[in-house]
C-alpha cells in the first residue's frame, strides 16, 4: 500500500512538472519582459526584466533559454546573447563585449551550440556581420554567412538552417533561404515575386522548422511604398501565413485573416497547430512609416478545424514567441562537422 501511495505521488509529481510551455516577450508591467506560460494561456511568469530582454528560445532539453539583451539600459545598438535557467535563475552571458549587437539565438538539437545573427563594429569604416555559430562548450563563435540575415532557426534533426535574407535576384522584399549543412550549399528555395504594382514590396519573414524538419511556416508580407510632401508611408495590403516543402513548394496556406499582422510565429503541438503573435490591422490604408508599436496578442491556430484561440488578452506587446513541448528532447549530431563560410562561399547565390 505505501509503495502503491509512492508511485501514484511520483505520477501526480510528474503530471504537475511536465507542461508544454511557451516563452515571449511583453511589456506588461511597464516593462519589457521575458516571460512563461502553459499553451493554454495559464501560469503567466515573469522570468527578467532587465535591460531590455528579447528574443528567447527554449533549449532542447527546456532547462535552459537562450535570449539577447541591452548592455547599456539606453543604448538600443549594443546587445549580447545571455543565457539563463528555465525559472529566470542564473542569467549568464554568453558573448564578450564588443561595439554592435546580436540577436535572434536558436539553439542546435543537440544543445551544445546556438545559431544567431552578429553585426559588430570592426573599426570607423567596417562593419562585419552575418550567421554566427557559438559553440557553448568552447566559447568558439564561426561565422557560417556574411550577409544581412534574420531570424535563423536550426532544423530538429540538424542538418539545415532556415533564415531570412535580401532576394538574390534584386527583388524589392526579403526572401527564404536554406543553409545545408552537410553538402555546403545556401539557396534561395523561394522564387522572387513579381511586383503587381510599382511601389509595391513583397516579403518572406520569420520561417520557422516543422517538427520533423520537413517543412517551414512562413508569412509573407505584402505592402506598399508611398512617399509624399517629403513624409513616407506604408499601406498594408495583406499577410499570408504559409507551409512549404524544403524546395519551396507550396503545401497550405492556413486559413487565418489576411489582416492580421504578425511578429513571431512557431510550431506546437507535434505541428498540429501553430502559434503566433500577431494583431488586427486596417488594409489599404496610410500608415506612418514609423508608426507606434501597436499592441500584439498570442493566438492558436489548429491547423485540421482552421479554429482560433486566443492565449492572452491583454492591453499589452506579447511578442517573440517560442513553444516547447512537455516531452523535450535533443537529436545528438555529434559526429556532424559544419561547413563554414570558408567552405560555403563558392556556392553562395549572393556573390
Amino acid at each position: 500500500m505505501r509503495k502503491y501511495f509512492f508511485l501514484c505521488s511520483l505520477l501526480l509529481l510528474f503530471t504537475t512538472m511536465a507542461s508544454s510551455k511557451i516563452v515571449f516577450v511583453s511589456t506588461r508591467n511597464g516593462e519589457t519582459g521575458i516571460y512563461s506560460m502553459d499553451d493554454n494561456g495559464n501560469n503567466v511568469k515573469l522570468l527578467t526584466d532587465m535591460l531590455h530582454p528579447s528574443f528567447p528560445s527554449w533549449s532542447p532539453d527546456g532547462k535552459q533559454i537562450v535570449f539577447d539583451r541591452r548592455v547599456e539600459p539606453d543604448d538600443e545598438l549594443k546587445s549580447h546573447l545571455f543565457l539563463m535557467n528555465a525559472d529566470g535563475s542564473n542569467i549568464r552571458q554568453l558573448t564578450l563585449p564588443h561595439e554592435g549587437f546580436e540577436t535572434y539565438p536558436s539553439f542546435s538539437p543537440d544543445g551544445k551550440s546556438i545559431v544567431f545573427y552578429s553585426r559588430l563594429k570592426i573599426d570607423e569604416q567596417k562593419w562585419e556581420r552575418g550567421i554566427y555559430v557559438l559553440n557553448l562548450n568552447s566559447g568558439v563563435r564561426r561565422q557560417i554567412f556574411d550577409r544581412l540575415a534574420l531570424d535563423p532557426h536550426w532544423s530538429p534533426d540538424g542538418k539545415r538552417i532556415v533564415f531570412t535574407s535580401p532576394s538574390a535576384l534584386g527583388a524589392s522584399g526579403d526572401n527564404i533561404y536554406i543553409i545545408e549543412l552537410d553538402e555546403g550549399d545556401i539557396r534561395e528555395i523561394l522564387p522572387p515575386e513579381q511586383i503587381p504594382v510599382e511601389g509595391t514590396v513583397i516579403e518572406r519573414t520569420l520561417p520557422r522548422w516543422s517538427p520533423d524538419s520537413k517543412k517551414i511556416l512562413y508569412v509573407e508580407n505584402e505592402f506598399l511604398w508611398q512617399e509624399k510632401d517629403l513624409k513616407t508611408t506604408i499601406v498594408r495590403k495583406g499577410h499570408r501565413y504559409i507551409i512549404c516543402d524544403l524546395n519551396g513548394n507550396t503545401l497550405q496556406q492556413l486559413d487565418i485573416p489576411k489582416n492580421w499582422r504578425c511578429a513571431r510565429t512557431d510550431w506546437m503541438n507535434n505541428g498540429e497547430s501553430v502559434i503566433l503573435s500577431a494583431h488586427e490591422i486596417e488594409l489599404d490604408k496610410p500608415m506612418p512609416f514609423n508608426e507606434p508599436v501597436p499592441l500584439f496578442n498570442i493566438y492558436k491556430f489548429d491547423i485540421q478545424t482552421g479554429k482560433t484561440t486566443p492565449l492572452t488578452e491583454n492591453q499589452d506587446v506579447d511578442v517573440a514567441i517560442d513553444w516547447i513541448s512537455d516531452t523535450p528532447h535533443s537529436v545528438s549530431h555529434t559526429n556532424k562537422q559544419l561547413l563554414f563560410w570558408g567552405n560555403l562561399k563558392q556556392n553562395n547565390p549572393l556573390e
